[in-house]
């Protein structure tokens, strides 16, 4: 990845406050509802080898629409 990737044992989303049974992020079965999507994550990743946000970033992640909208900035800020 060259030196482009930040390392710095970031946490992207938030972390919950509660992990409670039951809390606003408990899911079931000990699983929490996470805030950062891994299409979020994946995306910036397809950005930054080239892969413009646009119709092209859709047919790789159908998803992603629903997490940044096409032609923004990247968001999660993994790269310097």
């Amino acid at each position: 990845m060259g030196g482009a990737l930040k390392t710095t044992k970031t946490i992207y989303g938030s972390y919950p406050e509660d992990l409670s049974l039951g809390s606003a992020t408990d899911v079931g079965r000990g699983r929490q509802l996470p805030t950062t999507s891994v299409d979020q994550l994946h995306a910036e990743l397809a950005h930054w080898y080239g892969v413009p946000n646009d119709s092209n970033m859709e047919l790789i992640l159908p998803n992603i629409r629903n997490f940044w909208a096409a032609g923004a900035a990247p968001t999660l800020g993994l790269f310097s």
